[in-house]
């Protein structure tokens, strides 16, 4: 929870807030731009589910809500499956067609290299334990 900056090319620094599990409340940063998650379910190795508080009078994005899970489930004994699923509104119905591919696009590409991170640092720590 604390250490997510460290794969996620789109966030500088993570702080855990309050809380462990669910419930648990973390603050996320990128650049100036900060923000709230709290945990809205916790399986431990398997789901992790969050709500970003969108409401806060400092919130940098144009999101009404923001929800986001990962699952991760074996698919054989030296590989997972990690699926991300993420529900959103725009706080405006024109930023629907404005932003959205220019948006989706770019979220991506940023899963897409935090995957890869996740990779290579898991293969590290697999061939350091050799």
């Amino acid at each position: 929870m604390a250490n997510y900056h460290k794969v996620a090319p789109n966030i500088d620094g993570v702080e855990v807030v309050s809380g462990e599990g669910k419930g648990m409340i973390r603050r996320c940063s990128h650049g100036e731009d900060h923000w709230t998650e709290t945990c809205s379910l916790w399986v431990p190795e398997q789901v992790y589910s969050f709500e970003v508080d969108t409401h806060a009078h400092n919130y940098p994005y144009p999101f009404k809500s923001l929800r986001g899970q990962w699952e991760v489930e074996s698919s054989g004994q030296s590989a997972s499956k990690i699926t991300m699923l993420f529900e959103f509104q725009y706080k405006r119905k024109f930023q629907n067609w404005l932003l959205h591919h220019f948006l989706r696009a770019k979220f991506s590409k940023i899963a897409e290299d935090l995957l890869d991170n996740w990779q290579n640092i898991l293969e590290k720590k697999a061939v350091n334990s050799l």
